[in-house]
């Protein structure tokens, strides 16, 4: 196949002038190439080799022995289908046939004839509990099966422009007012947390709720995904499992009365009243989950966390939320005491 879009020449003197151009940079520049292309170029390869001090077979070798690069044209979007024991078991065998069939891709390819999407198998993806599981880019899909896929791609094409930050500035985190936490792990993730986050951004900004919206880790509940935990501002907390974005309103305001947008809907809102659903069940009270209920209780009772004492209780990704929690307090005084030996010290008797 030839490169759907030309090799600019000045387009790799850019790249090696703000990457560089030693040996250690090799793998920085072939992402970016990949970026840029969706694969390595061999023209684009030889150019890197003439202009810096990477040999052809430095940069082959590197090319090869990792798996992300790709030697061939491949589709705008890269579809990895798990095979990992739990999803090869719930039929990911099946699934991957069907996406290839789907895209009408041909015995011996991996990418469809209009460079659209790539396919490709990988080990795990990390959301064992939502077998089979697909990833396109950086959404998963769960609990497939090839009779779903044609709506998931679908699915993919129409909402893809979804999950890119929106431009607001994210909403202060206001202390003594409360939180809300949504877990956004793996399984969260794919069970669709992303899609309800948004849903909990858009009310917190549209009625003016002052609470901290806080995005978590793991929360040791993947079957119970999407999970939202609120906590009221006198740190009373309630979990509402399996939410969905048009539920997702509906909860944190029961928790949390508008101070915008008054009148009569407001008031209807501050009771937690739903407007849109038509059997007449509190959607909100169904998904209400108690952590005291025996079962959640003998699941998550006996465990204690080391490595991950604080999990579902900060962002993971956050550096302020580690520092509040005592980050690098032992790096402090450690180097605080000044003297190789010490320092050497301290490790031995940690």
């Amino acid at each position: 196949m030839a490169d759907p879009r030309p090799l600019d020449p000045s387009e790799i003197e850019g790249i090696l002038a703000s990457i560089g151009k030693t040996r250690d940079k090799a793998i920085p520049i072939l992402q970016e190439i990949q970026k840029r292309h969706h694969y390595l170029p061999r023209e684009a390869l030889e150019q890197v080799s003439r202009l810096s001090g990477i040999t052809p077979a430095r940069l082959r070798g590197v090319s090869t022995f990792f798996n992300q690069f790709k030697h061939e044209p491949c589709g705008e979007h890269t579809i990895r289908v798990c095979v990992g024991t739990a999803c090869y078991i719930k039929g990911a065998q099946d699934v991957y046939d069907a996406v290839r069939e789907s895209l009408k891709i041909p015995t011996g390819a991996d990418t469809d004839a209009a460079r659209l999407f790539t396919v490709e198998k990988v080990a795990c993806l990390g959301c064992c509990t939502l077998a089979p599981a697909v990833q396109i880019d950086g959404t998963t899909f769960g609990h497939l099966a090839p009779k779903k896929v044609a709506s998931m791609l679908d699915a993919f094409l129409e909402g893809r422009g979804r999950q890119k930050k929106s431009g607001r500035p994210r909403m202060p985190s206001p202390s003594g007012h409360g939180e809300i936490r949504i877990g956004l792990g793996s399984c969260c993730v794919a069970g669709g947390s992303a899609e309800v986050l948004g849903v909990i951004e858009e009310t917190v900004h549209r009625y003016g709720i002052r609470a901290s919206l806080k995005q978590v880790g793991c929360v040791g509940m993947c079957h119970q995904t999407p999970l939202v935990e609120i906590v009221d501002p006198h740190g009373v907390s309630a979990f509402y499992a399996k939410t969905t974005p048009a539920e997702a309103a509906d909860a944190v305001l029961r928790h949390f009365p508008p101070t915008t947008g008054g009148g009569k809907v407001a008031a209807l809102l501050r009771r937690g009243v739903s407007l849109l659903h038509d059997s007449g069940e509190d959607v909100v009270e169904r998904h209400a989950l108690s952590v005291r209920d025996p079962k959640v209780e003998a699941f998550l009772g006996r465990q204690k966390h080391l490595a991950t004492e604080n999990s579902g209780l900060f962002d993971p990704l956050s550096l302020d939320a580690y520092l509040d929690s005592g980050g690098f307090t032992a790096l402090r005084e450690i180097l605080a005491k000044g003297t190789a030996e010490s320092v050497l010290e301290a490790l031995a008797v940690a």
